[in-house]
């Protein structure tokens, strides 16, 4: 598979655009009278995974062949049939089946095109149909989890865990 981009790769209008979406969730202005608007701050760590958000998807789409000339807003992200080739990009790494990083990464753009690019409801629910139709992540345990949970099961262990404590302090 081809690198993806680095941000310095990417437009600088299309930077531009990105850090005033991010500064405006960083931050947003509680006194802003439109429905669309942010009321809560994201924290730094959703900030930072929405800028990598933004920077796949923008790859996937020049990997798909828009030149990256091309991509010079969040609105390029969020039409609808660009929004399909990078959903379908990360839907196909999985071959069909749940992947979280794909939800995640559609219900940023959703953001995107809700609070950034101001897109009309119609479109806003566009989009959420698209997302809509990647398979739900199951609510579940991974089977690696199950497996460790399976070993606490045995009586041996659980007093190992339960007296761990005690254990430590006296090796102290």
């Amino acid at each position: 598979p081809r690198k993806r981009l680095a941000w310095e790769d990417l437009s600088e209008d299309f930077r531009r655009d990105a850090e005033a979406y991010l500064a405006g969730r960083a931050d947003p202005d509680i006194f802003d009278q439109s429905t669309t608007a942010p009321r809560r701050p994201l924290a730094p760590t959703t900030l930072r995974q929405h800028r990598e958000h933004l920077r796949l998807a923008a790859s996937v789409l020049v990997e798909a062949g828009v030149s990256a000339a091309d991509i010079t807003s969040l609105a390029d992200l969020v039409d609808p049939g660009r929004f399909k080739t990078v959903l379908r990009h990360y839907h196909g790494q999985r071959n069909g089946g749940p992947n979280a990083f794909a939800v995640c990464l559609a219900k940023t753009l959703v953001r995107v095109a809700k609070y950034h690019v101001g897109v009309s409801a119609d479109q806003v629910a566009e989009l959420k149909g698209l997302a809509a139709k990647l398979p739900p992540i199951p609510f579940d345990l991974t089977a690696k989890n199950k497996a460790l949970l399976r070993q606490l099961e045995a009586p041996r262990l659980r007093a190992k865990l339960v007296f761990l404590p005690e254990e430590l302090l006296a090796k102290v």
